[in-house]
């Protein structure tokens, strides 16, 4: 099993085959299932099968410098699983070495606390490390404000706006490597 990554208040696990139950349930019955199923996106919560055609084995699987990985957010001081993140190589630049992320905080008692920027930036700092992307981006919706802001923190700067596959308003943020991270990891 890959280590875990280590921040001061967060440690990013990686996932395995036993952590679908709980990565399912986190991205399709906890608080942040609007954000990733809600009305933004139509209102349909994808079945299991669905779901893991979506985020695929090799989600779970310990491969160095692979393509997409799947960990979970845990409370360093609890071991508490709060949340997950997840990157894989962004399908738009398929000759370039891009990454792209997911990223969910399971209940609203985590959120508005800076754990989604911090699980972010010790993931793309550790992507800087040991894959050496050309950039990394996000997509989220326009009427997402708090993702925007939380993007920012970690160092994305606005990019573009554009339509997405549903008819929906979609921002993309993008990240060069090596950008001095604002929040404290």
């Amino acid at each position: 099993m890959l280590p875990a990554i280590l921040g001061t208040k967060l440690a990013l696990v990686p996932t395995q085959e036993k952590d679908k139950d709980l990565f399912f349930k986190m991205a399709t019955q906890s608080d942040a299932t609007p954000f990733w199923y809600g009305e933004l996106y139509g209102n349909k919560i994808p079945s299991w099968e669905e779901f893991f055609k979506d985020f695929h084995d090799a989600y779970f699987q310990d491969h160095p410098n692979a393509n997409c990985r799947s960990y979970l957010i845990q409370l360093k001081k609890t071991g508490e699983t709060i949340g997950q993140i997840n990157y894989q190589q962004d399908k738009r630049y398929p000759n370039k070495k891009v990454f792209d992320f997911d990223i969910l905080i399971a209940w609203k008692k985590h959120h508005g606390k800076g754990y989604g920027p911090k699980a972010l930036g010790l993931l793309m700092r550790h992507l800087e490390s040991h894959n050496c992307p050309e950039f990394f981006t996000i997509y989220v919706l326009k009427k997402n404000p708090k993702a925007k802001r939380a993007y920012l923190k970690v160092g994305f700067r606005f990019h573009s706006e554009y339509t997405d596959e549903n008819g929906k308003g979609t921002f993309k943020f993008v990240r060069k490597p090596y950008f001095r991270i604002k929040a404290k990891l």
